[in-house]
C-alpha cells in the first residue's frame, strides 16, 4: 500500500516532466527543421553560384572563339577573299539552275519524278505485303489448327 501512496503524487510530476520533455523535443525538432531548411537553401544557392560561374567561364571561352572567328572573317572580307568565294558559289548555283531548267523544259525531270514515284510505289507495296503476311501469321498462331471432317 505504501507503494501506491508514493506513485500517485509522483505521477503528476512524471507527466509534467514528460510534457516538458516533449515540448523541448518539439522545439528542438522545429529548430533542427529550420536549420535544415536554411542549410538546404544555402546549399542550393551555393550550387547555383558554382553553376553560374561554370557557365560564365564556358560563355567567355565561346565568346573569345567567336570573336577570333569574326576577326578572321573580317580580314577575309577586307581582302576580297569572301567576295570571290561568294561569286564562285553564285556562278555554280546559277549553272545548276540552268541545267535544272533545261531538264524541266525537256520533260526529263518529269520522267525522273515518274521513275522515283514508281520505285516508291513498288517499295510501299512490298512493305504492305510484308505487314499483311506478318499479321496473317500472327492470326494463324492465335487460332488452333482446325481438323478437316472426313
Amino acid at each position: 500500500m505504501e507503494e501506491n501512496k508514493t506513485t500517485q503524487p509522483d505521477a503528476p510530476k512524471k507527466e509534467s516532466i514528460l510534457d516538458k520533455a516533449e515540448e523541448m523535443a518539439e522545439k528542438v525538432s522545429d529548430k533542427a527543421g529550420k536549420a535544415w531548411d536554411k542549410l538546404e537553401t544555402e546549399a542550393e544557392e551555393a550550387w547555383t553560384k558554382v553553376k553560374n560561374s561554370e557557365y560564365a567561364d564556358k560563355a567567355k571561352k565561346k565568346f573569345e572563339a567567336l570573336k577570333m572567328e569574326a576577326n578572321e572573317l573580317m580580314e577575309k572580307a577586307k581582302s576580297g577573299e569572301l567576295a570571290d568565294k561568294a561569286k564562285e558559289k553564285f556562278e555554280a548555283l546559277k549553272a545548276e539552275a540552268k541545267v535544272l531548267i533545261e531538264k524541266a523544259k525537256s520533260g526529263e525531270l518529269a520522267d525522273m519524278a515518274q521513275e522515283k514515284f514508281e520505285t516508291f510505289k513498288e517499295e510501299a507495296k512490298e512493305l504492305w505485303d510484308k505487314v499483311v503476311h506478318k499479321f496473317e501469321g500472327e492470326e494463324n498462331k492465335k487460332q488452333p489448327p482446325q481438323e478437316e471432317s472426313k
